[in-house]
């Protein structure tokens, strides 16, 4: 095994029927690649201490008695890049869906929820379509939203499958 969270991802797909592993191994894959790279602990001090304070042009000092001290791993420039490669991934799949004249109704730090159908188009409205005109609504809330065919999403998805470093298929890995 040359690659340990690799590992932990094929290991959660491989047993997907079963949710309390599936669970267990993505909280290992996630908190073990990035915790350790943000890991602080509280740190109890005997006595007052002096921190140093500085906000814009403003400095004073403040005495503590709990401090945070970084873990044995602490390098947050690294967990920074996790997280901005989730963020590029996510960026990417949505100007693919724009361009594709979809829209997003959310982005989460790992999926992306599409409005899609089998056809594509249009929805019938927004979230209250049905109860016609509400005093003081925001009418975009009325508006009609574009849906992605779902050959369409496919495509997008399947866009992305040279990025798949599993040794299961498919593109980005479903939960």
């Amino acid at each position: 095994m040359d690659d340990f969270y690799q590992h932990v991802v094929e290991q959660k797909e491989a047993h997907k029927t079963d949710a309390t592993l599936k669970k267990g191994l993505k909280c290992i894959g996630n908190a073990g690649a990035y915790g350790p790279l943000v890991e602080l602990n509280e740190h109890k001090e005997g006595e007052d201490v002096k921190l140093d304070v500085y906000s814009g042009e403003h400095y004073h000092q403040q005495a503590i008695r709990e401090r945070e001290v970084p873990g044995p791993f602490y390098f947050p420039p690294v967990a920074s890049l996790i997280t901005a490669g989730g963020r590029l991934l996510l960026a990417l799949a949505e100007k693919c869906v724009v361009d594709a004249g979809g829209c997003g109704v959310f982005l989460d730090t790992d999926s992306c929820c599409l409005p899609a159908d089998e056809k594509g188009g249009f929805s019938r409205g927004g979230a209250h379509a049905d109860l016609g005109y509400v005093e003081g609504a925001d009418m975009r809330e009325f508006a009609p939203v574009p849906c992605l065919s779902r050959d369409t999403v496919v495509k997008i998805s399947e866009r992305f499958t040279a990025l798949n470093p599993y040794s299961f298929g498919g593109t980005i890995p479903q939960s």
